[in-house]
């Protein structure tokens, strides 16, 4: 059950992650490591409790989204700093 319960602690982390980095399109230096969190969270439960193979699975799927979530943020900090390299006549 408490494996369950942290898999969904991490699908809300993951989620409210997106929908603030969706919303300010800037990662802030705490969302690296709330994402971290909530991927690493299951893990010892994991690892602890004879957990079945979809739970491995959510925590597979989980840290994925994390990883995808992540980059989409990276790559909207970026471009929005070439964008404006570009405006004031920057390369």
């Amino acid at each position: 059950m408490l494996t369950w319960v942290l898999l969904a602690a991490a699908v809300a982390a993951v989620a409210a992650c997106l929908a603030y980095q969706r919303r300010r399109r800037d990662p802030g230096p705490w969302l690296a490591l709330v994402l971290s969190l909530g991927g690493l969270l299951p893990l010892p439960v994991l690892l602890a409790y004879d957990a079945s193979a979809a739970a491995w699975g959510v925590w597979g799927a989980i840290v994925i989204a994390a990883a995808l979530v992540w980059a989409a943020a990276d790559t909207l900090r970026d471009t929005a700093a070439a964008r404006g390299r570009r405006s004031r006549g920057r390369p």
